[in-house]
């Protein structure tokens, strides 16, 4: 790595550190996550067994007082956490010194990496929580018109309480702080109000809204999406499920497209139209999930496309009863459509989700985040210096903390 004159070191040790700092105070979601693991993962592709412990331990009942107490063996389950999800970012920077400080230009872009990378990381976990949510937890029936805010608070609340969790975290969407906050009876202008707004804030975390019900509330723009993909009829020759992606950088948008066939062939993004419908609906749960995978049932989508994809996190869920979500995390702007030859089948509303959780029901490793800075006189790209981070990061839900998550959808705040 190459050095600046006089306080080259202390510069680049310095802006390691901010960068760092920067990273944690745009966090909300990592500060109640398991981090315990991220010593024992060294590098991407890594995996580690977790122990699980069984959720509920029953004891003897009705047994006699200094007698022999029965001996009940416990079984201890395996999870496995693999870290394989990376996050690089390259730019040069020009060398203005003569107008600004070379530390002040960069601590600029260093402050603006920091807050990418962190939003990354904040929507994977995100993605992940709702992906590991147990069922009975994943609050689609729920009505969407949401009057009170309080509703979603409450609801998720009941979903937890029925599975023993008392308390945690909520995370929301701006629109739903908004009807919290300007509910007089929760936040008013006496001690009480001002109780609900400051009780239990976590340091170090950002967002955080108030505390209702035993839970900490916090808003977020990092909150995951699904909408419901439903096909309950064969698929025929050229019908199309299509995933548009803009970038939020370049405002570009761009389509994924998945084209139903009868024979294979060779064109990028291809399906087979299986025997039956559940034969066509795991061809296409395969080629979304496995967008680089070539098969008889499928041929990958264009390098461009899987990038695009995996830029979002997009996945889509287990079929039931003729339908599967699809869910991503919010990087740039995703809409969907098809041409479906059975006008029934057809996407459903896209849905925000609201998510709730228990202390460490997520786990999230950040093994490798770095920070370099290499100067305008050690890179020959440009008569600039070249400011870049690297991090190796993974999100799991393992084990049984399914129970201990909560999801609302809301496709009208």
């Amino acid at each position: 790595m190459a050095t600046y004159n006089g306080n080259t070191n202390v510069l680049q040790t310095t802006m390691m550190q901010d960068f760092l700092a920067h990273l944690d105070r745009n966090r909300v979601f990592t500060p109640w996550a398991n981090r315990k693991y991220e010593g024992e993962l060294k590098r991407q592709g890594q995996t580690i067994d977790v122990p699980v412990s069984p959720s509920h331990f029953v004891g003897t009942s009705n047994g006699d007082a200094g007698g022999t107490i029965p001996l009940k063996n416990t079984t201890i389950s395996k999870a496995s956490l693999t870290v394989e999800q990376v996050e690089q970012d390259r730019r040069p920077i020009s060398d203005i010194e003569e107008l600004r400080t070379k530390y002040s230009e960069h601590s600029e872009f260093l402050e603006r990496m920091a807050q990418w990378l962190s939003q990354q990381q904040e929507r994977h976990i995100g993605v992940e929580a709702l992906r590991g949510v147990a069922a009975d937890n994943d609050l689609v029936a729920t009505p969407t018109s949401i009057s009170d805010g309080y509703a979603v608070v409450r609801a998720m609340r009941k979903a937890l309480a029925k599975k023993n969790v008392f308390g945690g975290a909520m995370f929301v969407n701006p629109a739903v702080a908004d009807l919290l906050v300007s509910n007089a009876n929760l936040h008013d202008g006496f001690s009480e109000g001002l109780r609900n707004r400051m009780a239990n804030w976590v340091p170090g975390s950002d967002g955080f809204v108030t505390q209702l019900s035993g839970f900490k509330v916090y808003q977020t723009n990092n909150l995951p999406f699904k909408v419901s993909l439903g096909m309950a009829t064969a698929p025929t020759a050229t019908d199309t499920v299509v995933i548009s992606i803009t970038d939020p950088e370049s405002g570009t948008s761009s389509d994924v497209t998945f084209t139903f066939v009868s024979t294979i062939g060779t064109t990028a993004g291809n399906v087979l139209i299986g025997a039956n419908v559940g034969e066509s609906q795991a061809n296409l749960l395969a080629a979304i999930n496995n967008p680089g995978t070539t098969s008889a049932t499928q041929v990958a989508l264009s390098t461009a496309d899987q990038a695009l994809l995996t830029s979002v996190r997009a996945q889509l869920g287990a079929w039931s009863s003729d339908a599967a979500d699809l869910t991503y995390t919010s990087q740039g702007t995703v809409a969907v459509s098809e041409t479906f030859t059975d006008g029934t089948d057809a996407w459903g509303a896209i849905g925000t989700q609201l998510l709730a959780y228990d202390n460490e029901a997520v786990n999230f490793v950040d093994q490798m985040s770095k920070f370099q800075v290499v100067s305008q006189a050690a890179n020959t790209e440009a008569f600039a210096d070249i400011l870049k981070y690297e991090s190796v990061f993974q999100a799991a839900v393992l084990g049984r903390n399914e129970d201990r998550i909560a999801a609302y959808s809301t496709t009208t705040v």
